[in-house]
């Protein structure tokens, strides 16, 4: 971490020191590989000793495709932050986690300092990012973990530190891929979320420690006051930071406004604003005309200097920060630490001002207290989206009571018809019926029993890990809502192949025989535009969980530039599909070879692909790509 932070401030400057990037770029490499052989370990013990998942969610789902060979198996797994959502509820409030932590606070420091790394290890290197928001679930769940012990088991230095990486990678994500001015590039508003969610868990933590300093003086009121100036530990760790982040916020507004949203619904991120808001009131109901400020210096008093203003004096980011006067107080007060905390208060108490009086104002000041405006359009967002989920519910309920009534209709008119037979013609039909399923039972379990005489013979058994989701034309016509439903969930990565995006553009076009077949083409028309107008507005809000890909395996975060030329291309558009499947299957023969005699070949498959067309079902099987329905997905993995 040490060293992280100051290669971070030789890059960040006024005059930077360009061969700290390449050093950052091995530190960055070497905690990639200790995370790696941390999760290893991890999953070792999980195995070996059953852990909780198994006991109420199976890590294990098999299937065993229809159409599949009696020598192949595969085994479908559930993805690790699956599990994880399945397992644990929403964190509300502090002190509230899912799952009692067992680790010492060392130990929690160390893990929390790897996953932090590497998590920024991502954003300077821009690679691997579809892992991105695990990495950063970890993280806050760790950090809030260290927080609820005590500020103090992280440190006063170190939460600077943290404070500082986060401002730098913010600037460090500026992209140089045409974005216009005001506008984010993707890795920044990683960047810029990850920096507030952070803070939001530190602002939650103060207002907790004021909420019990102010009991706690309520109590010993009928004491002379002197606890007014003690100093509170915890405080003192957590105001530093709090003050450094606030004076970034107020120099780069338009990184953070208009407030953006969480990563996921697994990590345990409070609101921010609604916390900051909180923040002010709880300073607001704090006295702090127990230490007087002054502006010149006289006898008996002494500067009142931050150690947060000196140790990043000259950072790049804090570099437009407006400076104010040196301001003195009493010697016993600033060698107590005492003034220093009411200088970081007042400072605090200012960017609640400045939030109320911005063009966008995030807080409000309404009925004597803070309130967050934020919070409220988010409420309503919500509110919206259970509304739009009760009415598809609605709906479906009404096609099911429709379609009982149609197969009820039919039935009755086929007891009516079978009625009008004669009792000789009702009995040799019940011993026909009789003896075809005597037949299909004896063939049935004829299949069962060879079935199981081969069981022990597979040869190929795929192991499949979801993390990649590759849908076909067809998915986004007749399944929009399903897709929609594994994009927002934003537990695996869609990828649409640009000759998806083809084919759809063209359904929506039209087709020059409408008059022939004009409901048919209306209903591929109508479903077509649909889908692109849907893909065309989540690239542009560039969405981490989906991308587009070539044929030749290129990933991209837009679809602006959506045509494509395949010179000695050969095969139809199914079989472009499968190629992009194909490139994220990395077969290396030590891997999936078996070691021993009479053991199967084991394939490892991150990427799945989603139709119900058989022919390209077929396709995928044959070079052993895992393939499901939408519908069928969703029900397995539980969403």
């Amino acid at each position: 971490m040490d060293a992280v932070y100051f290669y971070m401030r030789s890059l960040a400057a006024s005059n930077p020191f360009v061969t700290a990037r390449e050093s950052l770029m091995t530190l960055f490499e070497e905690v990639r590989r200790k995370v790696t052989q941390m999760e290893g370990k991890k999953k070792a013990n999980q195995e070996s000793h059953h852990g909780k998942f198994g006991e109420k969610w199976p890590k294990v789902r098999r299937q065993y495709p229809e159409k599949s060979s009696p020598l192949r198996r595969e085994v479908w797994i559930l993805p690790p932050q699956l599990r994880k959502g399945q397992m644990k509820g929403l964190v509300s409030g502090l002190g509230v986690t899912g799952q009692p932590n067992t680790k010492t606070p060392s130990e929690l420091m160390k893990t929390f300092e790897l996953n932090f790394l590497h998590a920024h290890g991502k954003l300077f290197t821009k690679t691997g990012m579809e892992t991105f928001a695990v990495v950063v679930s970890r993280t806050l769940q760790e950090f809030q973990s260290l927080l609820q012990l005590s500020p103090a088991s992280i440190g006063n230095m170190k939460l600077l530190q943290v404070m500082g990486i986060n401002m730098f990678a913010v600037s460090n994500c500026t992209s140089s891929e045409g974005w216009t001015e005001g506008i984010k590039s993707p890795l920044q508003d990683c960047a810029v979320k990850l920096g507030m969610d952070m803070f939001g868990l530190m602002v939650t933590t103060a207002v907790h420690k004021l909420q019990q300093q102010r009991t706690s003086l309520t109590s010993s009121a009928n004491s002379d006051g002197s606890q007014e100036g003690k100093p509170n530990t915890d405080l003192q760790e957590l105001l530093p930071s709090l003050k450094v982040w606030a004076d970034w916020m107020t120099c780069h507004r338009s990184m953070w406004n208009p407030t953006t949203s969480t990563h996921s619904t697994t990590s345990p991120v409070v609101n921010t604003w609604t916390a900051l808001a909180d923040l002010c009131n709880e300073l607001e109901e704090s006295d702090l005309s127990a230490v007087t400020m002054e502006d010149e210096n006289r006898e008996g008093l002494e500067p009142v200097v931050l150690e947060e203003d000196f140790h990043l004096a000259g950072f790049q980011p804090l570099s437009s920060q407006i400076i104010t006067g040196v301001k003195y107080a009493s010697s016993s007060l600033v060698q107590k630490g005492v003034a220093q905390d009411v200088l970081r208060k007042k400072s605090l108490q200012l960017f609640g001002q400045y939030l109320c009086g911005i063009e966008r104002p995030i807080l409000v000041w309404e009925h004597g207290k803070h309130v967050s405006i934020v919070s409220t359009n988010q409420d309503a967002e919500h509110a919206a989206g259970q509304l739009n989920v009760a009415a598809e519910n609605l709906q479906i309920e009404e096609d099911i009571i429709i379609e009982a009534c149609i197969e009820e209709e039919e039935m009755n008119a086929e007891t009516c018809d079978m009625s009008r037979g004669s009792f000789k013609e009702l009995k040799a039909k019940r011993d026909l019926l009789a003896k075809l399923l005597e037949e299909k039972e004896k063939r049935k379990n004829h299949i069962e029993a060879v079935l199981d005489d081969q069981t022990s013979a597979v040869q190929i058994e795929v192991e499949v890990v979801p993390a990649f989701l590759i849908p076909d034309t067809n998915s986004f016509i007749d399944n929009l809502h399903g897709l929609k439903r594994l994009i927002l969930c934003q537990m695996f990565t869609v990828v649409v192949p640009l000759i998806v995006i083809n084919e759809l553009d063209g359904l929506a076009r039209g087709s020059r025989h409408e008059e022939k077949t004009s409901g048919h083409a209306q209903k591929l028309q109508q479903g077509a535009m649909l889908a692109i107008k849907f893909l065309e507005d989540q690239f542009s809000h560039h969405d981490s969980h989906l991308r587009a890909l070539t044929s030749k395996g290129t990933s991209l975060d837009t679809i602006a530039f959506r045509n494509e030329d395949m010179p000695g291309h050969q095969g139809n558009n199914d079989d472009v599909i499968l190629s992009c499947c194909l490139h994220f299957c990395h077969d290396v023969a030590k891997d999936y070879m078996p070691t021993k005699r009479g053991e199967p070949i084991r394939l490892k498959r991150d990427v799945v692909l989603l139709t119900d067309d058989r022919n390209l079902h077929l396709k995928a099987h044959t070079h052993n790509v895992p393939v499901k329905e939408i519908q069928e997905f969703i029900q397995w993995s539980g969403l």
